[in-house]
């Protein structure tokens, strides 16, 4: 992080320290929490959902974890409205992945 006083480096990193491992620590505040996952079919922590879409929450997460956390107050605070779009944006149906990977195979055999 660049500090935005060139005069005041020290209390930059000050701020730095005491604030930023805060938030941190907030988003991971849940981690450790297992819950069932409707998804895959068994207890995961949330963490993994938290992090499932390549850093990103799984589609998922509010119809899991409603009801031991406060799921959606947890994505505003901590996630745009970009990466809630990205986050919450259909998802192609089971069967349709399914046939597309036979798909792939087929043509790999060829």
């Amino acid at each position: 992080m660049q500090p935005r006083h060139p005069r005041f480096p020290l209390v930059v990193a000050a701020f730095t320290l005491l604030f930023e491992p805060r938030q941190e620590r907030l988003l991971e505040r849940y981690d450790k929490q297992n819950n069932y996952c409707r998804m895959l079919g068994h207890y995961l922590p949330f963490k993994y959902c938290r992090t499932q879409q390549k850093g990103l929450p799984c589609a998922k997460i509010l119809d899991c974890h409603f009801e031991r956390i406060p799921v959606q107050e947890f994505i505003d605070t901590h996630y745009g409205k970009t990466e809630q779009t990205i986050i919450f944006q259909q998802q192609p149906a089971k069967l349709t992945t399914i046939l597309d990977l036979v798909a792939q195979a087929k043509a790999g055999q060829k």
